[in-house]
């Protein structure tokens, strides 16, 4: 079945770091989540289980100043420990 988005299109709005560091499937799975977002909303998903149990999650947020500190807060409060992060901003025409 073919995806309901240009998988390409999608890499290209992304850092070319991004995409030499994940694979299309992998890609895939960020792109359904992040066209998939509410407008205007935020949100947090799970997108992987990485080798040694951990989750790797996925925030999609649009970019404001501190949105990086807020997320961080979030995270505290919920009393989750960051191991490593991956940061991306994603250009697009609007």
């Amino acid at each position: 079945m073919a995806p309901l988005f240009d998988l390409d299109g999608f890499k290209r709005t992304m850092p070319r770091e991004y995409a030499a560091t994940f694979d299309d499937a992998t890609i895939g799975k960020h792109a359904a989540l992040v066209l998939g977002r509410p407008p205007g909303r935020a949100f947090v998903r799970l997108c992987d289980t990485g080798a040694d149990g951990d989750s790797l999650l996925c925030v999609v947020a649009e970019d404001e100043p501190g949105l990086l500190a807020l997320v961080c807060a979030a995270f505290v409060t919920q009393h989750l420990d960051v191991r490593a992060a991956q940061v991306y901003a994603r250009r697009v025409p609007d």
